[in-house]
């Protein structure tokens, strides 16, 4: 049997030579011309894609991956209506590995970077769009809300979500998100404190009509404590989200418990109550 040696020392077959050669030469001149492209001359296209969305990209460049040729995008600024601009530093965009390929349904690998937010996740185009990944927020403090919002938070969270996007331009996407947040807090115009909380987790299901679904929430916290369920609905125009929520809380703190005491609500001498929270989310109503 021929050494290893001896394998590499051997010309190179003819055959393989004659052929190999010009392939090579296409792979290196389409791999130069992938890189040296001047990609500066496509950012006014970019955000023209944008439409109503206002988006601004500073700076375009090509990558060499694993997954195949792929591009980051730099300073990216995302400018919606009535909202914050939103930074984002750096977007990456390559070709996923996935098995999607072979229904022509191509998958792509996305990762952006910014203050805001940390994502990275996967985008399955074709007739069944859909995205699957991750999310970090830092600080919640730093989200966008509308001027009209009624609610502050602080903390951070995590969330991970597998989402049909396919009808995502009339606002009806389908799916399931699973979120936790840690060491922050909830503040709204009606109550008078900040509600610290140590953990908030659950599931949250999108079903596509202007409806999210609340499963297996759960708080944790120095004041009080909460199992709820239920849903919030949210009307296209500028009709306010309507809220049906169940909660069972336990109120530890006696301060917050006399609050809700007088609004109505019962305690036994657990500090354990149980009700329903209808209304709209800037007017909640406790029932």
């Amino acid at each position: 049997m021929a050494s290893l040696l001896d394998l590499l020392e051997r010309p190179i077959p003819r055959p393989l030579l004659y052929c190999g050669t010009p392939i090579l030469a296409v792979v290196l001149t389409l791999t130069f011309v992938f890189l040296g492209f001047p990609y500066a001359d496509l950012i006014p296209m970019v955000s023209r894609l944008g439409g109503d969305q206002n988006i601004r990209v500073g700076e375009i460049h090509p990558r060499l991956t694993i997954g195949g040729p792929g591009f980051s995008l730099q300073e990216v600024v995302f400018s919606p209506d009535e909202m914050e601009p939103l930074v984002v530093e750096q977007f990456d965009i390559r070709p996923a590995w996935s098995t999607s390929w072979f229904r022509g349904e191509p998958a792509l690998a996305i990762a952006l970077v910014s203050p805001l937010v940390l994502a990275e996740g996967v985008l399955t185009l074709g007739d069944a769009r859909r995205v699957e990944g991750k999310i970090e927020i830092p600080d919640l403090a730093l989200l966008p809300l509308p001027s009209d919002s009624s609610f502050s938070f602080a903390g951070v969270l995590i969330a991970e979500g597998d989402l049909d996007i396919g009808i995502a331009l009339d606002g009806e996407s389908t799916g399931l998100i699973r979120f936790e947040a840690t060491a922050g807090a909830v503040s709204h115009s009606n109550i008078p404190m900040p509600l610290d909380f140590e953990s908030v987790s659950g599931l949250i299901e999108l079903t596509g009509q202007s409806e999210l679904v609340l499963e297996e929430i759960s708080i944790e916290g120095p004041i009080f404590s909460a199992q709820a369920d239920g849903y919030i609905d949210t009307p296209q125009g500028n009709v306010p989200p309507t809220i049906d929520i169940d909660l069972d809380v336990q109120v530890k703190a006696p301060a917050f418990r006399a609050l809700l005491s007088s609004l109505g609500l019962p305690f036994d001498p657990e500090g354990r109550s149980s009700f329903n929270l209808g209304g709209t989310i800037q007017n909640p109503v406790i029932r």
